[in-house]
């Protein structure tokens, strides 16, 4: 952030050195790095602060979408399944007017072995088929 150089640190340690003298130099150092460390401090707290935030405003956006789409299939899934209920009332309406169909003929197509095998055991009169 600042640009400071080597000769600019020793300058700025010889003032403080003149102005405050040596016995109150380390006191103020240490004074400075416990403000420096608190500072620190503040400044992880408030990036964790604003990563959560911005990850929980993710969230809500993406939440926001599901719900849109949730919505929309459940509008979907409400007009298939009243397209549905017309059909069956439909078709319950066509059932109930043709209930009987009566069948004059039926001879089920059989292969030959097959009818051979069931002609013979037709002789047998514990075989009832």
């Amino acid at each position: 952030m600042f640009e400071v150089g080597f000769s600019e640190i020793i300058f700025l340690g010889i003032i403080a050195i003149v102005f405050l003298g040596p016995d109150k130099l380390p006191e103020v150092i240490r004074y400075i790095a416990k403000i420096k460390a608190k500072f620190d401090i503040l400044k992880k707290d408030l990036n964790q602060t604003l990563e959560k935030e911005f990850e929980l405003n993710q969230l809500k956006s993406e939440l926001s979408k599901e719900i849109t789409y949730v919505s929309e299939l459940e509008r979907k899934l409400d007009q298939y399944l009243a397209k549905m209920d017309r059909n069956t009332t439909q078709l319950n309406s066509n059932l109930n007017e043709k209930l009987y169909f009566p069948v004059e003929d039926f001879s089920p197509k059989i292969p030959f072995l097959n009818g051979f095998i069931i002609q013979h055991l037709m002789l047998y009169p514990c075989l009832k088929i």
